[in-house]
């Protein structure tokens, strides 16, 4: 794959939040809503992103997103190794797109699957949340 050089960890977390949208390829329009509320708020808010270049991003990472199964779980692999996703960066994630999955009202199965192979390939060793329990 080429074209990687632009790739940060917010353009990750938008491939990843659209890619799931898309997993079974039906976009309902509250999936819809949830996905532009989650993009709206991690661009607006947590990258303080400005529009014109948010617009930009969101052109650059369609032609990612309609890339075939393998091509598109190669990418995440490669993008896997070169951004590191710290603790709350991840726990956002999986939380991010748990709610996008389920704007269905049923999470498919093609969901799960891309949920799973995220999970596997940005997960390192997090500190357990039962840990920070327990002390």
């Amino acid at each position: 794959m080429k074209n990687q050089d632009f790739w940060d960890e917010k353009h990750l977390m938008c491939f990843l939040y659209l890619s799931m949208a898309l997993s079974d390829q039906v976009i309902t329009p509250e999936e819809k809503r949830i996905l532009d509320q989650k993009i709206k708020n991690l661009l607006n808010i947590r990258y303080q992103l400005p529009e014109i270049e948010q617009a930009k991003m969101i052109s650059e990472l369609q032609k990612f997103v309609n890339l075939d199964n393998d091509s598109q779980k190669e990418l995440i692999n490669m993008l896997s190794k070169k951004i590191s996703l710290d603790t709350e960066t991840y726990c956002l994630l999986v939380t991010e797109l748990d709610e996008i999955a389920k704007a269905n009202k049923f999470v498919s199965i093609e969901a799960h699957s891309f949920m799973y192979f995220v999970r596997l390939k940005f997960k390192k060793d997090y500190p357990s949340r039962q840990a920070s329990f327990a002390a």
